[in-house]
């Protein structure tokens, strides 16, 4: 698995999760237990990136909608129990289907679960 963000001033960043079909279940459990998790360091040979190296998952009060973020070399999961059940299960239901190659998991006006300041995902598979 290799999670990445970019080198520049966009606002929020945009995160780029590649990963196995085990490794999106592993993260929708993670997701689910509010647990944290190191992730496997690697060389990024592009210039524009950075490879992220934990996963961070945060349970906010309330009906707190999700935020995605970037913070150092993390990548922090933060919101309200509603939203990181969405995000938990999202990554259940990625890591178990047939047709999944690529999606983009973004905010857009009337999102029922995406703060608007949160940092835009591209969840690809690999191998």
């Amino acid at each position: 698995m290799q999670i990445t963000t970019t080198r520049s001033d966009l606002r929020p960043p945009v995160v780029t999760i590649e990963a196995s079909l085990h490794n999106l279940a592993q993260l929708g459990d993670c997701i689910d237990k509010r647990r944290n998790i190191a992730l496997p360091s690697f060389q990024c040979d592009d210039p524009k990136l950075y490879s992220l190296n934990e996963f961070h998952v945060v349970e906010l009060p309330g009906d707190s909608p999700l935020r995605m973020a970037v913070a150092g070399l993390q990548l922090v999961a933060e919101g309200g129990a509603k939203a990181l059940d969405w995000l938990a299960s999202y990554f259940a239901d990625l890591s178990v289907s047939e047709n999944f190659y690529h999606v983009h998991i973004e905010w857009y006006e009337e999102h029922p679960y995406l703060a608007e300041n949160s940092a835009p995902l591209i969840v690809s598979e690999i191998g």
